[in-house]
């Protein structure tokens, strides 16, 4: 299973199951926006976001994500709290969802996507991020939502 079917399989938005077709727009919507802030290396890219994350509180999530066990939940307030009301709206402009859509769609992504991103437990170098992002954006694009 590639990258962009994991993530939108643990989404539950993989093949046509997903229960509501505007939720599935949005949570892409919100992919794409966050794909492009971790592909931008002024933002601090992944370590960035992470660390801004630890640093909001979320730090054994985190490190849940970033490790080979289970991935712990988050909510979408816990999302808004530790990466700022500005952040979120940042997010959310770009993806053209509500505040509340995009740091719902963060709570139900993060988790995933950065586990997803962190193979063996380890973050990526820039280099094989970029790879990473590269091929989840081409199947964003190819990909219409379920």
């Amino acid at each position: 299973m590639g990258l962009y079917d994991g993530i939108m399989s643990a989404l539950g938005l993989g093949g046509h199951s997903a229960a509501n077709p505007q939720d599935a727009q949005a949570h892409q919507n919100v992919i794409g926006s966050l794909t492009k802030m971790l592909a931008d290396p002024s933002s601090g890219g992944l370590s960035g976001l992470l660390e801004k994350l630890k640093a909001g509180g979320l730090g054994s999530a985190v490190q849940s994500w970033v490790g080979t066990g289970a991935n712990q939940k988050v909510s979408p307030d816990q999302v808004r709290d530790a990466l700022g009301e500005d952040h979120v709206q940042e997010i959310a402009r770009d993806a053209g969802v509500s505040a509340d859509k995009a740091s719902g769609g963060l709570a139900a992504l993060l988790p995933s996507l950065v586990d997803k991103l962190t193979p063996g437990g380890k973050l990526p170098d820039q280099s094989s991020l970029s790879g990473m992002i590269g091929m989840l954006k081409d199947q964003l694009t190819r990909q219409p939502p379920a």
